[in-house]
């Protein structure tokens, strides 16, 4: 987005990283819930489909938000990629919000 869309146009930008990272999000929790349900059995589905995708894509989110938290704390990245990776942290929280709206909604 930082490369398509003018500096001056902030606001823009912005809309356009949330809603390309939640488009992300959601791609990955059918990812997940697919790979779930392939491994689980085709018959499974309703809570027992939902539940293992959501402790899934749990685990896999908190291991990338630590990974990406560590790597905007150590001195080798500069202030606007710590910026940028920063915001890659929304989507996952997102992503995992997904999981267990769909393991309970």
């Amino acid at each position: 987005v930082d490369l398509g869309v003018p500096a001056r146009w902030t606001a823009l930008k912005t809309r356009l990283t949330l809603t390309a990272g939640n488009c992300i999000a959601f791609g990955l929790i059918n990812s997940a819930t697919r790979w779930v349900q392939q491994e689980c059995g085709s018959g499974t589905c309703g809570p027992l489909l939902s539940l293992p995708a959501a402790l899934v894509v749990t685990a896999v989110g908190m291991l990338l938000i630590y990974g990406l938290d560590f790597l905007a704390d150590i001195d080798c990245t500069g202030p606007r990629a710590d910026a940028n990776i920063r915001q890659m942290v929304i989507p996952i929280s997102t992503l995992i919000g997904f999981g267990w709206k769909r393991a309970f909604g």
